[in-house]
């Protein structure tokens, strides 16, 4: 989800904040984070692929991040 709510398409994308902030707050307790799921929704968009990028990459950037 955009901060701003500019892509906001469905009620549940905020919980993706939520996610993220909450593991950007505790990554000093954070060895590896696996993604579990299915993350090709970006429904044709390219600034959707932006915005999923800017979101994880203080988590990424820092602790080995996996997509399964």
């Amino acid at each position: 989800a955009e901060r701003d709510g500019s892509t906001k398409y469905n009620d549940f994308e905020y919980g993706s904040l939520n996610t993220t902030d909450q593991l950007i707050k505790d990554l000093q307790n954070i060895d590896m984070v696996l993604h579990i799921g299915d993350i090709s929704y970006a429904d044709g968009y390219l600034s959707q692929w932006d915005q999923f990028t800017a979101q994880i990459e203080p988590i990424a950037s820092t602790v080995p991040y996996m997509i399964a």
